[in-house]
């Protein structure tokens, strides 16, 4: 008996679409055989295998189940440009042999428009590198487009994508004098790592042989970033005021620090001079910025009080006046307060004369202090300058008229102490003058 074989080709491709039903209609003219045996298949799929007991076969059936690509797995969210990682998927229904997928990273704002292929494969997981050249932000995202047949993922989003930080080292040369010292400082990152283990920011290192130093430097994002310094050993040639032995005499800046203080005006000498004025310098009370930090007297007591101008005193020359002193009636900020006199009843001025002049001339004869009135208790001390008393009244009844058990006094500056009350206290110097 004669076999007959029915071929019937069937284009799926762009025919119909994806879960659309056909029905194929088959009149098989082969003598004798009425109940063919029928193979239908779509591409490498069999559709339907049976026989018909019919002349006209009639066959319905339905393409396939939708195909479809489902992100389930993405083991991080935030990234720093460089990493690597894999995105697992799942997909489900019918692929070409030839199918592949792609990884596409999105633009900062999350926009697919311009998106990026960061990884591609035939199957999941699929291996991802986050490109060099993105900007920080959060809003990134990952989806997955198939070839065959064209198909998109759904997108995971809300990526945080960190750019590395620039990380740079600093040196004030590349090229040093045999067995001389480096500084390097690395720079541009939170936490730094050297190639010899130091985890400081600055190395200190010595110059014996020509080398290369490297630094990974991480940020707070947990990004890193390496760079690199190469050392040569050499002379650098004429010695210039840059800190550095350029001529490898074992000096440095020999010729340029004038007053030979240790420091020379390319590194900080304010006065090359002045070898008592130099960076680091003990501030004294001469009028003159002597540490080189732009401030005069900054740390200077020049009366005495406790107190320097930079710490408030709004007269440093007078001992009586300073932050937090006793306000009294004499027409001064006693206290440093920007207020003269504040809160006090002032009836008569008080008024420290500076000299008197005891020559019978009935002018300035006596020391008359203005407002002692009010302060019936108060003491009163006259040293001269070897600090023998040559006065003292407890109250001040009797002014002083510049004698000393009767005998008039040499012309001079003596020292006064007037206490008014325990917390209010005046020193100065009162002149005798003829």
């Amino acid at each position: 008996m004669k076999k007959h074989i029915l071929i019937i080709l069937i284009v799926c491709t762009n025919l119909f679409s994806f879960g659309q039903s056909l029905q194929m209609t088959v009149n098989p003219s082969c003598a004798g055989n009425t109940n063919p045996a029928l193979q239908w298949t779509c591409g490498e799929v069999t559709i339907f295998t049976g026989t018909s007991a019919n002349n006209f076969l009639t066959q319905g059936f339905q393409q396939p189940n939708t195909p479809g690509i489902d992100i389930s797995i993405l083991g991080d969210t935030v990234f720093c440009v460089g990493d690597s990682f894999e995105v697992t998927f799942n997909a489900f229904g019918i692929f070409g042999a030839n199918n592949v997928f792609n990884v596409l990273l999105s633009d900062a704002s999350g926009s697919f428009n311009n998106a990026i292929s960061i990884g591609s494969g035939s199957s999941s997981p699929i291996s991802c590198t986050i490109p060099t050249g993105l900007i920080s932000g959060g809003n990134y995202a990952i989806q997955i487009t198939s070839t065959a047949p064209a198909y998109t993922s759904n997108i995971i989003g809300s990526l945080d994508v960190f750019a590395l930080p620039s990380v740079t080292i600093s040196s004030l040369s590349t090229t040093f004098c045999l067995n001389s010292t480096a500084d390097l400082t690395a720079e541009g990152a939170l936490n730094y790592v050297w190639s010899n283990s130091s985890v400081s920011s600055t190395i200190n290192v010595v110059v014996a042989s020509d080398t290369s130093f490297s630094v990974i430097g991480t940020d707070i994002n947990g990004c890193s970033n390496t760079a690199s310094v190469n050392l040569t050993v050499g002379s650098v040639g004429t010695e210039i005021c840059n800190g550095i032995d350029d001529d490898c005499d074992a000096q440095i800046d020999e010729g340029f620090d004038e007053d030979a203080d240790g420091f020379a005006t390319c590194n900080g000498d304010c006065d090359d001079n002045n070898n008592a004025v130099y960076p680091g310098a003990v501030d004294i009370d001469d009028n003159i910025d002597n540490d080189c930090d732009g401030l005069i007297d900054e740390d200077a007591d020049s009366d005495g009080d406790g107190y320097t101008h930079e710490e408030g005193d709004c007269n440093d020359s007078n001992p009586n006046i300073y932050p937090g002193a006793p306000e009294i009636c004499n027409e001064l900020d006693d206290d440093c307060d920007t207020l003269i006199d504040e809160d006090l009843d002032c009836g008569e001025d008080f008024f420290i004369p500076n000299g008197i002049s005891p020559n019978a001339d009935g002018v300035n004869d006596q020391w008359l202090i203005q407002g002692l009135d009010d302060y019936p208790n108060c003491d009163i001390t006259v040293v001269n300058r070897w600090e023998q008393t040559v006065y003292h009244s407890a109250g001040y009844a009797q002014p002083w008229d510049g004698t000393y058990n009767g005998q008039a006094l040499p012309v001079g500056d003596y020292f006064y102490v007037i206490k008014l009350t325990e917390d209010q206290v005046f020193t100065g110097f009162v002149s005798i003058k003829n």
